[in-house]
């Protein structure tokens, strides 16, 4: 995992690349709240660009995401993303948000 978030509130990442982690580019992984993924360039990650789980909130803003393993957003059940402004480009298979049960908010 290239970030890895963990039991966090109020956390903003922005205007990086993360590329080429053998799992996750990001993996906000439980009890993360009010945490936004801003201008980020995710991208040749081995499982997903970015992976929100556990009871975790994030916004993800104005990113590129695309060229990772499986899937580009992947999501857990408890979990509730919120996507705004978004280049998500689909894996080879068409899979671009994985919502794996999640509550995924779309507001282009």
């Amino acid at each position: 995992v290239g970030i890895s978030i963990y039991n966090v509130r109020g956390l903003i990442i922005s205007d990086l690349t993360i590329q080429g982690f053998r799992q996750d580019g990001i993996n906000a992984h439980d009890n993360v709240f009010e945490c936004e993924l801003a201008e980020l360039r995710v991208r040749g990650n081995g499982r997903s660009g970015i992976s929100v789980g556990g009871s975790s909130r994030v916004l993800i803003e104005a990113c590129l995401i695309g060229s990772n393993g499986k899937t580009q957003v992947r999501t857990e059940a408890r979990s509730i993303v919120k996507l705004r402004s978004n280049d998500i480009i689909s894996a080879d298979d068409g899979t671009g948000v994985d919502d794996g049960g999640a509550q995924v908010i779309q507001e282009d």
